[in-house]
């Protein structure tokens, strides 16, 4: 038996061996090939798992569309972008005939071939596959998962290619914007760095620096006999250049923290451990805050500029300037009536904003600002008839009734 048994397993194994590889085995065979950088390899063994798989399951099935899919993948990093390209459409109507509209696969080659045309420069071919991606992502992932923010970020680098600034920005907050804070927590953060150039990224940086140098200063000059006066100051500073402030916080938002932490190191020329300014540099800093030529301490005009160029036909930045302004002109009021308490002011500032943005839509808050002097204006002027003129609308009482309940509202 033991001779007969040893002769069956003998012809078991020649049996084996002479059996040919199925097309997994073959694609498994080619992803192993590719991933140690052997294309040409990579490619004929996929080339032959994608013939044996049209035999094994017809032409029109999903292990076909895989194959497909690979295959187009190892022509894109030989850069055979003309072959992968017809490749990776087979795949998408395939994927669309037989795969149902919640698989995850669904999109897989959509994506691809998008990601195709931007490595070879097409960038207006990938328009319409990335807003296909992200539309279904957002139906059956939810737009508040990583996910869905990488194909927006991935979009907003096509649209900054192509020219469009301001569609790059929109869709870069509101990919931020849609992200969750579990994803966030899970590091699932929009990869969107690319949005912006080198230039604004250093400007963003250079403002920031500027920003906090100026905290470091006033952590000190608050404490002394300028504190008050200081305060206003910084405060008045900080609004005046919100429209740069804005766009650098955006900006800043987007950069890795080891590429962030580089540019600091590039651009961040001041020292932390100087010797604590004393009044009197407390004073001309206040001044200098206050007159305008604190323009941006430790930083150039060209930071201005590019970030300002952000700023220029946001909408959403405006808006948020916009009601920002309100509360600084309420805080500027009272600074010129002679109020030196900064927090009570600010605090009832902030909730008088709140009163009148809860209760007016923007165009009435535009004619709002538009009209509101830093000072009472002089009975009879154009100033009191436009101002008048606004405060007869209804939201205007109610939101002047709403700002009444504030901590410390004039009575």
């Amino acid at each position: 038996m033991k001779p007969l048994l040893a002769l069956l397993l003998c012809l078991a194994g020649i049996a084996a061996q002479a059996e040919p590889p199925s097309s997994e085995a073959l694609n498994d065979r080619a992803k192993s090939l590719y991933q140690d950088g052997r294309y040409e390899e990579a490619a004929a063994t996929m080339r032959e798992a994608l013939a044996l798989a049209e035999k094994e399951h017809g032409p029109d099935a999903p292990d076909v569309a895989r194959s497909l899919n690979n295959l187009a993948l190892i022509y894109k990093a030989q850069q055979r972008y003309d072959e992968a390209e017809p490749l990776y459409r087979r795949a998408m109507a395939i994927a669309d005939k037989k795969l149902g509209d919640d698989d995850p696969d669904r999109m897989k080659s959509a994506g691809d071939l998008a990601r195709l045309y931007v490595a070879a420069g097409n960038h207006a071919a990938a328009e319409p596959l990335y807003l296909r991606v992200i539309a279904w992502q957002q139906q059956h992932v939810g737009p508040q998962y990583g996910d869905v923010a990488d194909t927006q970020g991935a979009l907003a680098s096509v649209y900054t290619k192509l020219g469009r600034t301001e569609d790059a920005n929109r869709l870069a907050q509101r990919s931020f914007a849609s992200v969750a804070a579990p994803a966030r927590a899970q590091g699932l953060i929009p990869p969107l760095a690319d949005v912006y150039s080198d230039a604004q990224k250093s400007a963003a940086v250079r403002f920031d620096l500027a920003r906090r140098h100026l905290d470091w200063i006033g952590d000190h000059c608050v404490a002394g006999e300028h504190g008050e006066e200081f305060r206003f100051s910084l405060y008045s500073w900080q609004t005046d250049n919100l429209d740069a402030s804005l766009p650098a916080d955006r900006v800043l938002a987007t950069i890795p923290a080891a590429q962030r932490q580089t540019l600091e190191r590039q651009l961040d020329t001041s020292k932390r451990d100087d010797d604590e300014p004393n009044g009197a540099l407390c004073d001309l800093y206040s001044r200098g805050l206050r007159n305008g030529s604190i323009v941006y301490a430790k930083t150039d005009a060209d930071a201005a500029g590019i970030l300002r160029a952000i700023y220029a036909g946001d909408e959403t930045l405006r808006i948020a300037k916009r009601n920002a302004d309100l509360a600084a002109g309420c805080i500027k009021q009272h600074y010129n009536a002679g109020r030196r308490d900064f927090a009570p002011v600010r605090r009832y500032c902030d909730c008088q904003t709140a009163a009148i943005t809860a209760n007016a839509d923007d165009a009435q808050i535009d004619t709002w600002l538009a009209n509101l002097p830093d000072t009472a204006p002089t009975a009879g002027t154009t100033d009191s008839k436009a101002l008048g003129a606004t405060l007869q609308q209804a939201w205007v009482g109610k939101a002047l009734k709403a700002a009444q309940r504030c901590p410390g509202a004039p009575r």
